[in-house]
């Protein structure tokens, strides 16, 4: 082999090696960032209103199921209880952070976390329409 091609392939091999970190440390922000969305949903909704037939907890459940597939474990926020107005707002909130982090665990073909994020959002959807 030529001195010209085992030059082109060392620097291929190199190329290769130094962009598999890059793409490694990608993956690990995007789900920091799953994490993230999920955490701020989470907390959302712990601080809530209890006054929701139970869909508020139901969405808290999904979301905590869709985080255990991340290897996540999140922790609600104490207790804080607000009025109904306030209350409603977090919830509305909380879906649509819920909703960004659907589309985007839908573009990584992540179907399980997919699946407990639209659990989570229509519990929220039948939360708020029943006030």
């Amino acid at each position: 082999m030529s001195y010209r091609r085992t030059k082109t392939v060392v620097i291929a091999v190199l190329m290769v090696l130094m962009a598999y970190p890059v793409h490694a440390a990608l993956d690990q922000a995007s789900k920091g960032s799953e994490v993230s969305m999920l955490q701020d949903a989470y907390v959302l909704l712990s601080q809530a209103n209890h006054d929701y037939n139970g869909h508020r907890a139901q969405a808290m459940k999904s979301i905590h199921q869709g985080a255990l597939l991340l290897k996540v474990n999140l922790q609600a926020k104490a207790d804080v209880h607000e009025d109904q107005g306030s209350s409603d707002a977090q919830l509305e909130k909380a879906q649509k952070i819920l909703k960004q982090a659907r589309t985007f665990a839908a573009s990584k073909n992540q179907k399980k976390l997919v699946k407990h994020l639209d659990a989570a959002i229509g519990h929220l959807s039948t939360a708020l329409a029943t006030k």
